[in-house]
């Protein structure tokens, strides 16, 4: 039976997606990731959620297995699945080298996508499926779906462009950053802050 079917693709790219799941799970709680990485559990467990109920469909027979845009939708979510597991396969394990690090490097050298890159392809592959009615799902996750992909539209790159600087501060106080040619200067004090490039203090 071909892989491109859709009694394949669909328990396949949730075979998928419970692997990163689990991966997820054995994360909580590390601070040496960024802050999308921790709400992966929520988005993949949406997505889970939405292909499993395409899946009961399947096994009812109510499914149109012979769609082209639901097989074409399908393939690209199982691919963004496997995407998706590659990363949190770098990134999971302990190790010596950060977890942030080895992330960084899997996008710049390896050419992965970054993680909000493919959560994004993953969840509007969900919600096409929905929108187009080629699944059936409740307003419910319809809703969260709408809401997930607008969320990640928005988001921050975890991997700032060559060139360009980053910065990751998950301890307390303040992280003051300068990334331009101009002069910075920060006065958290309450005295006066006197600022210029030459200064003369006293009597003339």
């Amino acid at each position: 039976m071909s892989s491109n079917k859709v009694e394949n693709l669909l328990p396949d790219t949730l075979a998928s997606l419970k692997r990163t799941a689990e991966l997820c799970t054995t994360m909580n709680g590390v601070d040496d990731l960024l802050p999308v990485f921790h709400e992966v559990g929520r988005w993949v467990g949406l997505v889970q959620q939405t292909l499993q109920g395409a899946q009961d469909q399947l096994k009812a027979g109510t499914l149109d297995t012979e769609d082209d845009d639901l097989i074409n939708t399908l393939k690209a979510s199982k691919k963004s699945a496997k995407l998706l597991e590659s990363i949190f396969k770098d990134v999971a394990p302990a190790a010596e080298t950060s977890r942030l690090d080895r992330y960084q490097a899997a996008v710049r050298t390896q050419g992965k996508d970054r993680v909000e890159v493919v959560l994004l392809k993953l969840l509007g592959c969900a919600n096409d499926l929905v929108e187009d009615e080629l699944i059936k799902a409740t307003a419910e996750q319809s809703m969260a779906l709408c809401d997930a992909v607008e969320e990640l539209s928005t988001m921050e790159s975890s991997v700032p462009e060559d060139g360009k600087a980053g910065f990751f501060h998950s301890g307390s106080g303040d992280m003051i950053n300068n990334t331009g040619l101009g002069t910075q200067n920060i006065n958290k004090g309450r005295g006066t802050q006197n600022i210029a490039k030459s200064i003369k203090i006293g009597k003339s």
